[in-house]
């Protein structure tokens, strides 16, 4: 969600969606996530609203995904950072498309993949 906060929403039961308890908030706006193997998700701030790094996160789920750990895992200095995707034997990337540059009314000649901590 904008404010930080996260969802579980059962998939046999949506209409029983209910905010989880975080020990920390989401890094907002959160550009995206990804399903480590071991059941936690690595979502990303974008930085795009703040002016600050992206923050890598990293949310260990507790008690049926109603409660989580909310740690800090790594920052991207680019403010601008779209989503996380997999990388080889595990690792993770962080996804700039060059948005700033957009914005700017610059032309944008590819995306960056950043590698990224996710422990």
């Amino acid at each position: 969600m904008a404010d930080g906060s996260l969802v579980r929403v059962p998939l046999k039961h949506p209409e029983k969606a209910q905010e989880m308890k975080l020990s920390a908030p989401l890094g907002s706006p959160t550009a995206g996530m990804r399903i480590l193997k071991d059941g936690s998700i690595a979502p990303v701030s974008s930085g795009l609203l703040a002016g600050k790094p992206a923050q890598i996160q990293r949310v260990e789920p507790r008690d049926g995904w109603k409660k989580a750990t909310v740690k800090v895992t790594d920052t991207v200095v680019d403010p601008v950072t779209n989503d996380v995707t997999a990388g080889p034997d595990g690792t993770t990337y962080a996804l700039s498309g060059g948005l700033a540059d957009l914005l700017a009314g610059k032309p944008n000649d590819g995306f960056s993949l950043t590698p990224v901590k996710t422990e």
